[in-house]
């Protein structure tokens, strides 16, 4: 049997909602930022703010996806 296909389906997961997000950020999707969770941000840090917030949290779930997708472990936990 073939392991690691979850390790690959949750990197892409990762880097889809990623890109998602990034591209919500930098295209500042009036529709995204009224969704609560975005809303939430952007009361207490304005539009710039929650624009910036969630481009960094893009770029570590890109990272994230590509991390896990290729296999990474911390050696804490052992393979």
């Amino acid at each position: 049997m073939i392991h690691g296909h979850e390790d690959i389906l949750v990197g892409a997961v990762s880097v889809a909602l990623g890109l998602f997000i990034g591209l919500a950020a930098a295209c500042n999707w009036h529709w995204y930022y009224t969704l609560r969770s975005a809303r939430f941000l952007e009361k207490r840090l304005g539009r710039a703010g929650a624009r910036c917030v969630h481009g960094v949290l893009a770029l570590g779930l890109i990272g994230l996806g590509i991390a896990v997708g290729t296999g990474f472990r911390l050696p804490v936990f052992g393979r």
